[in-house]
């Protein structure tokens, strides 16, 4: 059975979207997810706060 897409337009994202998304490794983008307090857990789920990474990425550089 085929997934359905994932939004990459979302508010929060999954790892594995964020991953694609941002074009880093899953330990780079959790260190910096968790830098910009932008890490969202839920359980066994993690979901990354978009805006606010992107924030994070565009004050950093």
């Amino acid at each position: 059975m085929n997934k359905p897409d994932r939004n990459i337009d979302a508010k929060y994202i999954p790892i594995d979207v964020a991953i694609k998304k941002y074009n880093m490794c899953r330990n780079t983008l959790m260190k910096i997810s968790d830098e910009a307090k932008a890490t969202v857990r839920l359980g066994r789920i993690v979901r990354i706060n978009a805006e606010k990474f992107e924030e994070y990425l565009d004050s950093s550089s």
